[in-house]
């Protein structure tokens, strides 16, 4: 099933349609590969992906076991090995807006490091998820 149409838009520039919501997304390549850095570039948009899946799974896991996620404010960052070009680390900090019970800290951790986008990486990227709770 398609699910995405992308575009080449000239001076290394794509436009991605989601076919479904007709929502969509323009990239660009960085400026430390020939672009401009205008927009996210694809692999900003990995890191991107990897953030938000881990976010949708610790809302659905909290809610099937019982408590309400909250607000969660994430900054991401990445390292780009050079040889071969390729994401090698993304580190994600999901700072929270509520304490949570040992065990409820358990089951997001294990949701986060079990989405689908986090299994789908090569093992060589390195992920590191850190889990910030309020004082």
């Amino acid at each position: 099933m398609e699910i995405v149409k992308v575009t080449y838009e000239n001076g290394l520039k794509t436009k991605c349609l989601h076919l479904q919501s007709e929502k969509t997304i323009e990239t660009a390549a960085p400026v430390d590969n020939n672009g401009d850095g205008s927009s996210f570039s694809p692999t900003d948009l990995l890191c991107t992906a990897l953030a938000s899946c881990c976010i949708t799974i610790m809302a659905i896991k909290s809610a099937a076991n019982g408590f309400e996620l909250g607000a969660i404010e994430t900054k991401v960052s990445k390292l780009m090995n050079l040889s071969p070009r390729r994401v090698g680390k993304i580190e994600i900090g999901f700072s929270f807006d509520r304490n949570y019970s040992e065990d409820q800290k358990r089951i997001l951790k294990d949701a986060a490091e079990n989405c689908p986008v986090y299994l789908s990486l090569h093992p060589d990227t390195k992920k590191e998820l850190h889990f910030i709770y309020p004082s």
